[in-house]
């Protein structure tokens, strides 16, 4: 199969964000970012789509996507929006009360009273914006209720 080159040209300016991107982007632990960003920089350095596939330990698929998607977007583009955050204790308090859980509940093991999960989970994102799946929201619940 032919080796194909996609090179993105970088500025003095293209250059120093990229750096710093892919700086951030390891300080946080965000390593995925940080493997897209350094594709661009080996695009950058004339390496071959194969050839970066090769150094980053991934497909060469992946490496033209993380390309096409940097010529689309920017360094933008490798960052994704944080999937769920933890919960503060105040916050957990607050959705007991509202949501109408109760040890009671756990006792009887009735799971027919107060809100189910799911209900949790959107007033959740409704009112914090803090995205967090239902079987997450029934084991902080249970948790709490057990006393742990």
């Amino acid at each position: 199969m032919p080796r194909r080159c996609i090179f993105i040209q970088l500025d003095k300016s293209g250059i120093a964000s990229l750096q710093h991107f892919m700086s951030r982007m390891a300080g946080e632990g965000n390593y995925h970012a940080r493997k897209r960003a350094q594709a661009v920089w080996f695009s950058h350095e004339f390496h071959t789509v194969e050839r970066i596939a090769e150094e980053l330990q991934t497909s060469s698929r992946s490496v033209y996507q993380w390309l096409k998607l940097y010529k689309e977007k920017g360094l933008a583009g490798f960052t994704y929006p944080v999937r769920s955050r933890k919960l503060t204790a105040q916050q957990i308090d607050e959705i007991m009360s509202v949501s109408g859980w109760s040890t009671y509940m756990i006792k009887r093991r009735a799971s027919t009273e107060g809100w189910p999960s799911r209900k949790i989970a959107k007033w959740i994102k409704d009112n914090w914006k803090i995205n967090i799946s239902h079987e997450r929201i029934r084991q902080i619940v249970n948790k709490k209720l057990r006393g742990d």
